[in-house]
């Protein structure tokens, strides 16, 4: 049955690719000032290599495939209670997760950078601060924890400040996950609450990712 449940998780996080970096990546970034040629965000045209919405994009891409090669982790140790654990397999599954998260912090550090040299949207950030966040978050049963840090980021018209703190999440995963890697390597498995508690990690910055782009969905 769990091993059921992480096959469909990892089918899911794949299947959904596309679709969240898509809306992130053209959602918050027009809380910004478009710093493309063509002076324009919108989510008909294609994003400009190395602006805000690109950027977006090319790091959900990275942090969601990262979490479905963890999940792909989990699974193989999971079946290993069948068959015997290749641990060939699972560095290389780990590696790759690394390697992932790696990037994700890498462009998110470029995001959060370039953020922080490009002028607001004062149109947006004033909706953002009248937003009714408690009527969104009541409707569609959203946790309230994840959803409260949104919130007071997003009220007061913070947008660099939740991408800092993406970034600072993503490098915390990206230690956290290379802490793993001298355990397998000396075909060890990792203890199972650390790898919950990954896990974990990953499905609340999913969340607080997805949250940020509900909210300015709701501002279109």
């Amino acid at each position: 049955m769990i091993r059921k449940t992480i096959i469909v998780s990892i089918l899911s996080i794949l299947f959904t690719l596309s679709i969240y970096a898509f809306f992130a990546a053209n959602t918050t970034d027009t809380a910004f000032i478009p710093n493309t040629p063509d002076g324009e965000n919108s989510i008909s045209l294609p994003k400009a290599e190395g602006s805000l919405g690109y950027l977006i994009s090319k790091g959900t891409g990275f942090f969601l495939k990262s979490h479905a090669d963890m999940l792909l982790f989990l699974n193989l140790i999971e079946i290993s209670e069948i068959s015997s654990l290749d641990f060939f397999e699972l560095q290389k599954v780990l590696n790759r997760a690394i390697d992932n998260i790696d990037q994700a912090r890498i462009t998110y550090y470029q995001l959060k950078n370039l953020a922080a040299i490009t002028p607001y949207n004062e149109e947006v950030i004033d909706k953002l601060r009248t937003f009714d966040y408690d009527t969104l978050q009541s409707e569609r049963s959203l946790n309230a924890v994840i959803f409260d840090k949104v919130k007071k980021l997003l009220s007061n018209g913070d947008v660099r400040g939740a991408y800092n703190l993406f970034y600072e999440d993503l490098d915390y995963l990206f230690e956290r996950i290379r802490s793993l890697k001298p355990i397998v390597d000396s075909e060890k498995v990792p203890e199972i609450p650390e790898l919950w508690r990954i896990n974990q990690r990953y499905s609340e910055l999913q969340l607080f990712g997805q949250y940020l782009t509900e909210v300015f969905y709701e501002l279109r």
